[in-house]
């Protein structure tokens, strides 16, 4: 049972990392909006009838729709992590899941404590 919930799981994470693999493509793809009615570069691309309000104005769109694209690999991981704990909560009920999530913050909590111990034996060698 518990084999099959790993593969489960894995399919899952596997499917978000190719999603957000999808969309960090399609974010690097993306150029900025161009203006090809410029008659000259003198004004840095900037069209005779065009005011700067304009030029900033599609810029500012521009860069807002590349932080959507930006921020929904972020949600589709949210997402996968949450339906890895539901599906935990099944097999092994909250009692279960709690434990699990107690142990995972307890070994981030170490690990935590290694790397400052680290980084003051760092400063103590300069």
């Amino acid at each position: 049972m518990r084999f099959a919930i790993e593969m489960a799981d894995e399919g899952k994470k596997r499917k978000a990392s190719e999603i957000a693999d999808e969309a960090d493509d399609s974010v690097e793809e993306a150029e900025p909006p161009v203006d090809l009615t410029a008659e000259s570069d003198d004004d840095d691309g900037v069209a005779p009838s065009e005011d700067a309000a304009e030029v900033a104005q599609r810029k500012a769109d521009w860069e807002a729709k590349a932080a959507v694209k930006r921020e929904r690999p972020g949600q589709l991981e949210q997402q996968a992590a949450s339906d890895l704990v539901k599906s935990a909560m099944q097999t092994v009920g909250a009692e279960g899941v709690q434990k699990l999530l107690e142990q995972h913050l307890a070994r981030e909590e170490a690990a935590k404590k290694a790397r400052a111990a680290e980084e003051v034996k760092a400063r103590r060698a300069e």
